[in-house]
């Protein structure tokens, strides 16, 4: 059975970049971009020059259903079959361990084949084409030349090389340009599988007609009691790399361009994040939207400091985005400054109600490249009704800031230092305020690693309220307003940024994160 795989171009949470290197400068090809490389992966960039006739990209095409979750077509690929290296390892215990896992309990046995070449190292016999026309390897316009497993990104990451003059030959060369000008691009695969399995009954299809009742109607949705319904890939052998305008999955895309000869200029982060923030420009929201934001955000209590200097900072960043809580800059900066070793500032600061001064941020995204902490997250529960930017949470609290009018929270005082400290702070903000625009993606693989408790916090309310209520209350304001959005990018912030038209062309139209973002009941 023949697939085609498609991905969102983003990263380990929801981003994408292809960033063009001069890799002839010290100690450039060697930055860490989206996440944690492999280090065989760093040692063959180090080999890497520049060469006019190639152009090097570094990918990450497919990661694991443990760890990204299955991607909005419903397809599911497990950790050991993408791990698996066939120049080294023993298949006889991969296919025991996906029998045991998917099959057994439901009757059923591996079909008898002869199950040897399959996962990541696979990748080295695709070719580079255009939208999946594949069938020809004349027309391809690059190759790969290395494959690589990242055990703790759990992801594939491959070496593409791109032919430029056969690209211009074969109507490629729009990819090579806008590698080369540092713009992200899109891509999918083409996978083949002996058969497919269901998550929930362990049918066994040979091709999409032999598909169950699940499959057939339910495919890439999740039941009301947490099970996903997908198709599990055992065997995939992957073919084909192709650039595509709608890819679809939440760790897939070009991550850098490397060793390349063509005439480039990068511009200096230094440069583009340090204009200062009264420079935006500023857009106007819709009056309802604008207000019930302002309402929402000026009523909203502080988090307790324990939480916010305590742990892992990425890692609670990601809990509580995976939660929908947007920290406020003097949260933000209680717990970095405390993560810096300089908590005696942050007492400082806090005692005299100052805050850094904000910046216009333009660099790499901050906050969402770990997974969530789902204990943390149950701890903080109680919070979500006073803090949580997502459905039901948002309009009930955006109700009861109308009909009570609670007294806002004090402002705190923006403030700038000479000793670049708070400069950093205000950089890691603006970082970790982008990563945000992404959460469509991360909440959906939130999602699949912990369906309990977004059955608990969220849809099961959803479900019993349908919002009817909230609806038929909050006099002035329209719910077909994106709501979530308008939070996500303007809360606690000065300025107003105008958000996607719609976050529901990035989600999968049968994917719970929808109830989450706007109101579908």
């Amino acid at each position: 059975m023949d697939k085609i795989v498609r991905f969102e171009s983003v990263d380990s949470l929801g981003r994408c970049f292809a960033e063009a290197l001069d890799i002839t400068r010290r100690g450039a090809g060697l930055e860490k971009i989206a996440g944690q490389l492999h280090p065989e992966v760093s040692g063959y960039l180090r080999t890497l020059r520049p060469d006019p006739k190639y152009q090097y990209v570094l990918m990450t095409p497919m990661g694991s259903f443990e760890y990204w979750g299955m991607n909005v077509n419903g397809d599911v690929f497990p950790d050991i079959s993408l791990a698996f290296n066939r120049d080294r390892d023993d298949p006889l215990p991969i296919l025991k361990a996906l029998e045991g896992r998917w099959l057994s309990k439901h009757g059923g046995r591996v079909p008898p084949g002869n199950y040897t070449n399959f996962g990541h190292k696979t990748f080295l016999e695709a070719l580079r084409y255009r939208h999946h026309v594949n069938k020809n390897p004349e027309i391809a316009y690059g190759d790969i030349t290395l494959a690589v497993w990242n055990p703790a990104m759990h992801r594939v990451e491959v070496i593409s090389r791109h032919d430029r003059e056969k690209a211009k030959r074969v109507g490629a060369e729009e990819i090579i340009v806008d590698l080369d000008a540092g713009k992200p691009r899109q891509i999918s695969m083409g996978c083949r599988v002996p058969f497919d399995v269901c998550t929930i009954c362990g049918h066994i299809s040979k091709t999409p007609s032999d598909y169950c009742d699940h499959l057939r109607s339910s495919m890439g949705s999740v039941r009301p009691d947490g099970q996903i319904v997908g198709a599990v890939n055992f065997f995939p052998k992957f073919f084909d790399l192709s650039d595509v305008f709608v890819p679809a999955a939440k760790e897939s895309g070009v991550l850098m361009k490397v060793a390349s000869a063509a005439p480039q200029k990068v511009a200096s982060l230094k440069t583009a994040t340090q204009k200062k923030f009264a420079d935006i420009t500023k857009n106007v929201l819709p009056n309802a939207g604008r207000q019930a934001v302002e309402d929402a955000m000026a009523c909203e209590p502080d988090l307790p400091r324990s939480v916010l200097r305590n742990g892992d900072f990425s890692k609670v960043l990601s809990s509580l985005s995976a939660m929908g809580i947007v920290l406020k800059p003097r949260e933000f900066q209680d717990g970095l400054l405390t993560r810096m070793g300089r908590s005696d500032l942050a007492d400082e600061m806090s005692s005299r109600g100052e805050v850094f001064s904000p910046v216009e941020y333009s660099g790499p995204s901050l906050g969402m490249d770990q997974q969530p902490d789902f204990s943390l997250m149950r701890l903080l529960a109680p919070l979500l009704g006073d803090r949580s930017a997502l459905y039901p949470h948002l309009p009930q609290r955006i109700l009861r800031i109308t009909v009570i009018r609670a007294m806002p929270t004090e402002d705190s005082i923006p403030v700038s230092d000479d000793r670049g400290i708070l400069s950093k702070v205000a950089h890691a903000y603006g970082a970790y305020r982008q990563s945000l625009r992404t959460l469509p993606q991360f909440l959906e693989a939130a999602i699949h690693q912990d369906p309990n408790y977004y059955r608990d916090n969220f849809f099961n309310e959803l479900l019993t309220d349908s919002l009817e209520k909230v609806s038929s209350s909050y006099h002035g304001m329209d719910l077909s307003t994106p709501l979530v959005p308008l939070y996500v990018y303007n809360a606690h912030r000065n300025g107003v940024v105008v958000p996607p038209p719609s976050w529901d062309f990035e989600v999968n139209h049968h994917s719970p994160v929808r109830a989450l973002l706007s109101p579908v009941f």
